[in-house]
């Protein structure tokens, strides 16, 4: 699992490349723009990571997590701060309309309808936290801890076969990666 400071790393590294016009094209087939929402941004703590508009003038709220790890799983964040008990991003109201949940080591970059995996937390949570148990990890900045963070280790394919994703290969873009 990749660590909160280290994703946003990631994210400002490769959320503004040029090539996400031709994945996003692959997902929406009327893409026409992207917009990158700055961290201090108040739609960041609805779920806002990117605003992408079509040709119709709709915008699609996309929420991003990037994560350079090759496990099999999905990181299902419920609490997002422990020692404060923040509700993590997924069990938090939010305008999210998709995650791009993108994997740099498997080159691979998932867009899940983010309501519906809301839905199947809601409908098996309970059972994945009984059968895959939670998984802490903590928050560190600058070597010191902040606060730990709580979710749930989802093996992919059994979030897949609960929500509909459409899956794209980035591979060819991430030559750097590996």
């Amino acid at each position: 699992m990749t660590s909160f400071y280290q994703a946003n790393a990631l994210a400002r590294l490769y959320s503004g490349k040029a090539w996400w016009k031709a994945v996003y094209q692959q997902v929406f087939p009327y893409f026409k723009k992207a917009k990158r929402l700055p961290g201090t941004h108040q739609l960041q703590n609805l779920g806002v990571d990117k605003i992408l508009r079509t040709e119709a003038g709709k915008d699609i709220f996309l929420e991003e997590k990037f994560d350079r790890t090759t496990y099999d799983n999905f990181f299902l964040e419920y609490i997002s701060n422990l020692e404060k008990e923040t509700p993590g991003w997924l069990v938090k109201p939010v305008l999210t309309d998709y995650l791009a949940y993108v994997r740099l080591g498997m080159g691979k970059c998932y867009f899940i309808p983010f309501p519906p995996l809301q839905m199947a937390w809601l409908e098996h949570g309970d059972r994945w936290l009984a059968e895959y148990g939670p998984k802490t990890a903590g928050t560190y900045r600058n070597g010191g801890f902040l606060y730990d963070t709580v979710g749930c280790c989802v093996p992919m394919t059994e979030v897949l076969s609960k929500v509909h994703a459409t899956i794209i290969d980035i591979s060819e873009y991430l030559p750097e990666v590996i």
